[in-house]
């Protein structure tokens, strides 16, 4: 048998993957929307919105964007697609955060990555350091607390 590999998986390891998957994601979906309506009655006004940065026209993160906001609607959750130039600076995008951490319309923030070359893997540590562990979608915060 030949060995595998990321990018080689073995097949039964797929086929596990293509079914267990729809379920876990219905389970996880279920679970959010019943938490979602738990707060909508104790708090009436309650409305939650997640916010995604996205830096250019990437059709791959286009695409990854577009699957996640179908999932935030099917889950009555407001989706705020925030898109800004792909030669956005490191200071305007960690402040494009910073207004969305102090928004109390707002949820859940993700930045989608790659930000772009000029920002770069340690500018977008930076990025995603300065989403507020209350509001990191990507649980970005949480691993960056553990390695410090």
């Amino acid at each position: 048998m030949a060995p595998q590999s990321q990018s080689n998986p073995h097949p039964i390891y797929l086929l596990c993957l293509s079914l267990i998957s729809p379920c876990v994601v219905r389970s996880i979906r279920s679970k959010v929307q019943q938490r979602i309506q738990l707060l909508q009655a104790t708090y009436p006004g309650f409305q939650p919105q997640l916010a995604v940065v996205q830096a250019g026209d990437r059709p791959d993160s286009s695409s990854y964007i577009r699957m996640k906001a179908k999932a935030a609607e099917d889950l009555g959750i407001k989706f705020n697609h925030i898109k800004i130039p792909e030669d956005t600076s490191l200071e305007e995008t960690v402040e494009i955060v910073k207004i969305l951490n102090d928004d109390d319309h707002v949820s859940g923030i993700l930045v989608q990555l790659p930000l772009g070359d000029h920002i770069g893997r340690d500018g977008e540590r930076i990025v995603t350091q300065a989403i507020s562990a209350e509001k990191d979608v990507d649980g970005y915060a949480s691993f960056n607390m553990s390695i410090h």
